[in-house]
């Protein structure tokens, strides 16, 4: 087993992880770009991508071109599955790193942990288009916002990274810009900064976690 240190998708989306997850075994039906949806549920919403963001769809001819890897699915999906974090997260990115050396990668893991919310927005009433079109946009915000500025050079990590707390309340930050992009592309309203959260699968079973960081945000945003 690897050690995992907890992360935070929403409020810290990468995991930044030291070793390699190993998908030999795995039924993985290959996508466009080298990439791979190895659970069924997240395929519309890759799909979504591809159809909706002319952004996306360029980014995954990056991809592509220079044949790195991109493996997406849930955490239980995976051959070597992966612990709930240790804070709560969304999802995040696992770095599929070279034996001789921990500074470039080959690919990427994108690990969803958001299965038991979306059945628990699901029964409160949130509508499976809704988590589709959310769940793409947080798939934006990893493979777009963090993976794809470091595909040429595939150098760990990413320079893409995400504002510390203190910046994260007021500013955007590198990945949330990007995933800004997307968002316009596929006609969702815009980020105004790291820690806002307006994912409504999310929020609905954890509207305190919401309220409390959007209020937070909002303070601080309106600070002289």
């Amino acid at each position: 087993m690897r050690n995992r240190p907890g992360a935070l998708a929403l409020l810290s989306a990468t995991i930044l992880l030291p070793a390699c997850v190993s998908t030999q075994g795995m039924h993985m039906e290959k996508r466009p770009g080298q990439v791979y949806v190895i659970s069924e549920e997240l395929r519309p919403s890759y799909d979504l991508l591809m159809r909706e963001s002319k952004s996306f769809r360029a980014a995954m001819q990056q991809v592509e071109r220079n044949g790195f890897r991109i493996v997406i699915g849930y955490q239980d999906d995976f051959e070597d599955p992966y612990p709930d974090p240790v804070f709560g997260s969304v999802a995040g990115v696992d770095p599929l790193l070279y034996d001789h050396g921990f500074d470039r990668y080959y690919g990427v893991n994108v690990v969803f942990f958001t299965r038991r919310t979306e059945a628990a927005a699901r029964a409160v009433g949130v509508s499976q288009e809704t988590i589709t079109r959310e769940l793409a946009v947080v798939l934006a915000h990893e493979i777009y916002g963090h993976v794809v500025p470091s595909v040429t050079q595939r150098l760990y990590p990413s320079p893409c990274q995400e504002p510390n707390w203190e910046v994260g309340i007021h500013e955007a930050g590198c990945a949330v810009e990007r995933e800004n992009i997307i968002r316009a592309e596929i006609g969702c309203p815009l980020r105004p900064r790291y820690l806002h959260l307006d994912l409504s699968f999310f929020c609905a079973v954890n509207a305190d976690t919401c309220d409390r960081l959007n209020s937070q945000a909002g303070l601080a945003q309106s600070e002289p």
